[in-house]
């Protein structure tokens, strides 16, 4: 009876839902016993749909005991209190940023495999680590600039009046964790950066968003003049732009291209 009163539980009216989200969703009793899980959550502990419900987490995975992740759970619970926090779990072999969130009546636990980010930012953090090498070694090749902070790259640029060739610029953005929809939102609102950009000589600018919800983002503008661009790294409004970033990013990579051709076609003749 126990066990098709769990399962009842898993079918009830809004877990359509959560079976659809990305993230593992395991909702426990106060013993501890599994009583609701999403697909994702399933397809986590390699187990058939319902094949858990009612038994303890800890029976399943006694070394369990042993982790962080063992004391935080029982800390919400005894203390009625959300928390989040990041582990690696060696029953699943992944990293996991695991957020709780206790009741009188048990726990449900939502966790995100954060593994690939970890792992591509710390391949940003070794390169990191070569461009300053290369940059100590070489330092009039590049600028290395550390706001609040993320790191800011860039190549070193000085004002050419003389220089009237387009510039297109390339801004790589890498957000911290949680923070990817809040920096869309920033350049989607930002009209006082759009409007100085377009008074200080940009011809256009375009917000690329990667599939990957990870992924970075990407701002590309052209400029009417590699001149007009490099009076405008001194702009009042870059600096007040870049301060805003840095608490949301983990990294800022600018780069510069030469417009050696610029094409442009009239579709309406």
């Amino acid at each position: 009876m126990q066990r098709q009163h769990l399962r009842a539980i898993s079918r009830a009216p809004g877990s359509g839902l959560l079976h659809r989200l990305p993230d593992a969703v395991v909702t426990f009793d106060r013993e501890w016993r599994y009583v609701f899980m999403n697909r994702q959550a399933e397809i986590n502990h390699r187990c058939r749909p319902g094949e858990l419900l009612g038994r303890c987490v800890w029976d399943v995975f006694p070394e369990g005991r042993e982790l962080e992740t063992y004391r935080r759970f029982m800390r919400a619970l005894d203390t009625q209190q959300e928390d989040v926090f990041d582990e690696y779990l060696p029953m699943f072999g992944r990293w996991y940023e695991q957020r709780l969130f206790p009741s009188p009546h048990g726990l449900t636990v939502v966790a995100r495999d954060i593994t690939d980010w970890l792992e591509l930012r710390e391949e940003h953090a070794q390169l990191a680590s070569r461009l300053a090498a290369l940059e100590a070694a070489a330092p009039a090749s590049a600028v290395h600039e550390t706001t609040r902070h993320a790191i800011v790259r860039e190549p070193a640029v000085q004002p050419d009046e003389d220089d009237e060739r387009p510039l297109r610029i390339i801004v790589t953005m890498f957000p911290k964790p949680g923070k990817r929809d809040e920096m869309i939102g920033r350049f989607r609102n930002g009209q006082a950066l759009l409007d100085a950009l377009q008074e200080s000589g940009a011809l256009s600018t375009e917000l690329q968003v990667a599939d990957d919800p990870n992924g970075p983002l990407v701002v590309t503008i052209l400029w009417d003049s590699a001149a007009k661009y490099a009076l405008w790294t001194s702009h009042p409004q870059r600096r007040s732009s870049l301060e805003e970033v840095a608490p949301l990013a983990e990294e800022v990579c600018i780069e510069r291209y030469e417009v050696v051709r610029l094409v442009t076609t009239d579709r309406g003749r």
